[in-house]
């Protein structure tokens, strides 16, 4: 992305309200960090992660460099070890959550080489991110798995479990189709269909809403499901 890009995606598509949600859910989970559970402090890694190098690339961006791809490397190595963490603490099952560990671990492992001897730091990480779109799917449907193994008695609109994993099954899926929407148009000499643009940022906008809902039940639960590694 171009810094001209950018600019027209701040306006057009509404980036100073994605990053307003972002602060929000970061301030919140600075402001009830005692009262989460290692899952909730998972979630909130996620939006710290998102929020910190969203802003660092936008500043790089308009101030100094000519394209935030750098940055989008940075964030899926840290992502993919936050979300394997915070996985890992919302099932059940322990085998299971030692897989999301090492899993993310691995996955990160490989981030970080695509990024130096695959990509390219300065090229934007398409096949990482692929990669990665798909393990956040395959990670949902395991824990919605999970859940339906071990149901609790609390409605699933009140669990910020399910907040989180039916947002990220949504938004991930939604990604890893956008991307391969993309490389098709790519190989036909054709421009990707601007809405598949539009879907991605009303995703993230949904992402981060769905989140921030999920720390805030979080906050609230006296006894809850999650159980230790």
């Amino acid at each position: 992305m171009t810094a001209d890009e950018f600019l027209y995606n701040y306006v057009y598509f509404g980036l100073g309200p994605y990053y307003f949600i972002l602060i929000c859910g970061f301030l919140f989970g600075i402001y009830r960090w005692n009262r989460f559970s290692a899952a909730g402090k998972g979630l909130w890694l996620i939006i710290a992660i998102s929020l910190i190098v969203e802003l660092t690339g936008s500043y790089l961006l308009i101030n100094s460099l000519k394209t935030n791809n750098p940055p989008f490397h940075l964030i899926n190595c840290l992502h993919l070890l936050a979300y394997g963490w915070t996985f890992s603490k919302y099932v059940s099952t322990k085998k299971l959550a030692q897989g999301f560990l090492y899993g993310g671990l691995l996955l990160a492992a490989y981030s970080f080489i695509s990024t130096f001897w695959i990509e390219g730091l300065h090229n934007y990480p398409t096949q990482a991110i692929t990669v990665f779109n798909a393990a956040l799917v395959l990670a949902s449907l395991l824990t919605f798995g999970d859940m339906l193994r071990k149901p609790s008695r609390v409605a699933l609109q009140r669990q910020g479990i399910f907040w989180f994993v039916t947002a990220t099954l949504i938004f991930y899926a939604s990604t890893f189709f956008s991307y391969a929407l993309a490389d098709f148009y790519t190989e036909r000499g054709e421009r990707r269909p601007e809405w598949a643009g539009n879907l991605i940022n009303g995703m993230n906008y949904y992402l981060y809403i769905s989140y921030t809902i999920a720390l805030w039940l979080d906050s609230r639960k006296e006894k809850k499901r999650i159980s230790t590694v």
